[in-house]
């Protein structure tokens, strides 16, 4: 396991990205994740092209394909980064920030649209001058209903769970970005080595990236003056338990941190062996590889799980 798990050699070359402007470093680059379906994309690529404050980017994969043609008549300022190969979102996103050349990254989807464009203008430049890891946005639903995006994390008796803050206030903090979405600082991204594709499932990848994100130091925070709203109903994540979460509990909850230090201790194998359904060699092989990554980043750990949890209210 890599310092920058989620972006291998193979990953790097799946992907064409068409510049159809010259590029030069902007405040933020706009980038549009294609989640499939028909709506009014139009709208949303003028209204982030009005902004005028920097480039805007569709993003296709193998996992919702689209006619590119179509709307690039319409639309020349606007760039296309083709995913050839079918990766994880998480690992579309460090591609996406690793090709742009502006400190910050708005990630959206296809089915969404801004509040109030000229209020979001201005309410992003201000956003632009904190250096937050992700600023994620204030979220509707086609009713024009608030979305319960804000997840904070709880335990209870022994069991880890995440649950949606019912009224957050500026500069809540959520546990990880609710469906990939907001403004990341592209430094403190970079530094924190981004989603990790090994994690298949997206919903264990951002529980992953965000535990990771705030052991480490950084923080994901609720701006609730970028106002995006979705012109679909959201289908339920699937939370189910998979190889993924086994690899989120070793990297982030199993880690403890002593003396500015963490470590994975062997007592923890028989925990996940315990989870695991792979047999005792396999699952020793797979402990091991992420033993070994808590020790080449045992410095990056600024405390761990349970005392991160302890503090979450105080935090606030």
């Amino acid at each position: 396991m890599s310092t920058i798990p989620s972006i291998s050699e193979e990953s790097l070359l799946t992907y064409n990205y068409i510049k159809r402007q010259p590029q030069k470093k902007g405040k933020v680059s706009f980038f549009v994740l294609n989640r499939g379906g028909k709506f009014n994309r139009r709208e949303l690529f003028a209204q982030l092209i009005s902004l005028n404050l920097g480039d805007v980017n569709f993003v296709e994969s193998p996992n919702f394909t689209f006619d590119s043609q179509e709307i690039s008549k319409d639309f020349p300022k606007l760039n296309f980064l083709m995913i050839q190969k079918k990766i994880t979102w998480g690992e579309i996103i460090n591609l996406i920030v690793q090709e742009s050349l502006s400190d910050y990254v708005f990630i959206l989807w296809s089915d969404m649209q801004l509040h109030s464009p000229s209020h979001f203008s201005t309410n992003l430049k201000a956003a632009l001058e904190l250096e937050h890891l992700y600023q994620v946005p204030h979220l509707f639903t086609q009713e024009n209903e608030d979305v319960p995006s804000i997840q904070v994390p709880v335990m209870m008796k022994k069991k880890l769970l995440v649950m949606p803050l019912s009224q957050p206030k500026p500069q809540s903090l959520s546990i990880f970005p609710y469906d990939f979405c907001g403004l990341i600082h592209k430094p403190s991204f970079t530094a924190m080595t981004g989603y990790d594709g090994m994690i298949k499932t997206p919903f264990w990848q951002k529980m992953d990236f965000g535990f990771r994100a705030f052991l480490w130091g950084y923080q994901i925070v609720y701006n609730e003056a970028l106002k995006c709203g979705y012109a679909m109903e959201q289908i339920p994540e699937n939370t189910t338990p998979d190889k993924g979460y086994k690899y989120f509990y070793l990297k982030n909850i199993f880690v403890k941190v002593k003396n500015q230090a963490a470590s994975l201790d062997t007592w923890a194998f028989f925990r996940y062996l315990f989870k695991s359904d792979n047999g005792p060699y396999y699952s020793y092989k797979e402990f091991k590889m992420i033993q070994n990554w808590v020790r080449e980043n045992h410095r990056k750990f600024m405390t761990d799980a349970r005392n991160l949890i302890d503090k979450w209210v105080i935090m606030e």
